[in-house]
């Protein structure tokens, strides 16, 4: 229980929900400049997760 605990913490920090909405926002055909725009993230982070995945 309080290692469930402890993952839902992690999942909602402000910093992982820009990761969980950039994840989303692969997984409905997003590009690189949609995710670097809509999430702030740099271009290297944007093609990682497009990278990790890209179904």
């Amino acid at each position: 229980k309080t290692q469930e605990n402890q993952v839902n913490l992690v999942a909602c920090a402000p910093e992982n929900r820009i990761y969980t909405r950039a994840t989303i926002m692969v997984e409905l055909g997003a590009s690189i400049e949609e995710l670097m725009s809509e999430c702030e993230l740099a271009r290297a982070e944007a093609e990682l997760l497009l990278n990790l995945h890209r179904i």
